[in-house]
């Protein structure tokens, strides 16, 4: 295991770059193993996986949930919202359906697409267009809440979603070309901002 952290960290970071420079996704054997392979190194899938699986249980629990997620997915919910997860990601769906599970967030969402399911994460505009699919909601009718100003919000608003920018101190870039529709600095503050809106569909 400790003999494959450095190699592994630098075909992590070759996989980056195809992701930053195509909006690239996939499995996480897949994206991993493409690493490796521009590193002219072969790793079998089985032990990949079996490493990567490690590495998820190792860090299971982590995954820290905004205090006031799970009453503001309740409210929208009661009101007749549906709501999509769209998540950037490399791991494996089940992985991240346990945390979610763990914080009681997963009864509360409709459809949940991650991007290691997919072959381009965002902002590509395909992987919106899935959850609107999934969904069964109009590309206008749709709100993307989020709090990455390229990933989530350009990318929203270039298929044509209002986007929403829950505010933070992330060093995510926040080019100032980007306009959000709103932004808000609780996630608390969606409800009334939907009304406001009337008939908008998270």
């Amino acid at each position: 295991m400790i003999i494959l952290l450095l190699p592994s960290r630098m075909a992590i970071g070759r996989s980056v770059e195809r992701v930053r420079e195509e909006q690239w996704s996939g499995p996480p054997t897949g994206v991993v193993s493409e690493g490796f392979r521009r590193l002219g190194r072969y790793i079998h899938e089985k032990e990949l996986l079996a490493a990567l699986d490690g590495y998820a249980h190792a860090v299971d629990g982590w995954a820290e949930v905004f205090p006031d997620a799970r009453e503001t997915l309740q409210l929208l919910r009661e009101s007749g919202y549906r709501l999509g997860l769209l998540s950037n990601t490399w791991w494996a769906a089940e992985w991240h359906n346990a945390d979610l599970a763990a914080h009681g967030l997963d009864e509360l969402i409709d459809e949940i697409v991650y991007t290691s399911d997919l072959p381009h994460s965002k902002p590509h505009p395909s992987v919106f267009l899935e959850v609107t699919e999934r969904l069964g909601v109009a590309v206008d009718a749709c709100v993307m809440v989020g709090d990455r100003m390229v990933d989530d919000i350009a990318g929203a608003l270039g298929v044509g979603m209002r986007a929403v920018w829950r505010e933070n101190d992330s060093p995510w870039p926040k080019p100032e070309y980007i306009t959000p529709t709103a932004t808000i600095a609780q996630l608390a503050e969606l409800p009334r901002l939907l009304r406001a809106w009337n008939g908008a569909c998270l």
